[in-house]
């Protein structure tokens, strides 16, 4: 729940401040930014399940 709660502050300041400088190109630009740094820390995760499940024998049906 810490991290949780300080994603949420970061992404709060984040957003607010790029909305100050830049207003709605800057927020949306931040929002971006935070679903693609999402998007590559899952597709980190997955990468290794998928070597991971490669490498693993596959089961018959007998």
């Amino acid at each position: 729940m810490t991290f949780y709660s300080l994603g949420g502050a970061l992404g709060t300041t984040a957003g607010t401040t790029a909305y100050d400088r830049y207003r709605w190109s800057g927020a949306c630009s931040v929002a971006a930014g935070f679903c693609a740094l999402a998007l590559l820390g899952w597709l980190a995760s997955h990468r290794h399940e998928r070597i991971t499940s490669a490498s693993a024998p596959v089961p018959t049906m007998d």
